[in-house]
C-alpha cells in the first residue's frame, strides 16, 4: 500500500511535468539564440514526485519541446541567488550555474503565461516581489533530491 501510494506522486509528477512542457511549447514564442528560460508559477515537486528541479532536469525536456537546442533553462527556487550581473543556482548547496542577466535571459511563469526578460538585477527582483517573493511560489517545502515530504 505504502508503495502504491509513493508510485502516486510520481505519475502525478509525471503529468505536471507535460503540462509544463505543455504551457511552454505554447507560450514560449521568442527567444534569441543561446538563451536561458527560467521556469517559475508551478511546484517542482509533487511529494517525493520530482516534477522539474534543476538545469539537468529542464533543459533537455525543454530543447526537445522547442526544438532550440542552444537553449538552457532552469527552475525558479529557495536556491537561487539572484547577484548584481548574475542568477545563480545552488542544487548541490554550491553555487554553480550563472545566468546573466541581459537580453538573453527570461523567466516563464506557468501560472501567468507571461514571459519575462531580465535585463538586470532591478529587473528580476521587481518580477519577483511582485510574482514570487519567496522564490517557492507557494509550493509546499521540498529538498533537492528528495522532494516535498508528505508527513
Amino acid at each position: 500500500m505504502v508503495v502504491s501510494g509513493i508510485t502516486s506522486f510520481w505519475a502525478d509528477a509525471a503529468s505536471e511535468q507535460s503540462e509544463v512542457l505543455r504551457s511552454v511549447a505554447a507560450n514560449v514564442r521568442f527567444r534569441p539564440q543561446g538563451s536561458v528560460l527560467l521556469l517559475d508559477g508551478f511546484c517542482r515537486f509533487s511529494g517525493p514526485g520530482i516534477d522539474f528541479e534543476e538545469a539537468d532536469d529542464t533543459s533537455g525536456a525543454i530543447q526537445l519541446t522547442l526544438g532550440d537546442f542552444s537553449l538552457v533553462s532552469d527552475v525558479i527556487s529557495p536556491a537561487m541567488r539572484f547577484g548584481e550581473t548574475a542568477v545563480e543556482t545552488s542544487p548541490d548547496g554550491q553555487f554553480s550555474d550563472h545566468y546573466h542577466y541581459g537580453d538573453h535571459l527570461f523567466v516563464y511563469n506557468l501560472q501567468r503565461k507571461s514571459l519575462t526578460m531580465l535585463r538586470s538585477k532591478a529587473a528580476a527582483t521587481t518580477y519577483l516581489s511582485a510574482v514570487n517573493p519567496t522564490g517557492d511560489g507557494g509550493c509546499p517545502a521540498g529538498e533537492e533530491g528528495v522532494g516535498a515530504r508528505i508527513f
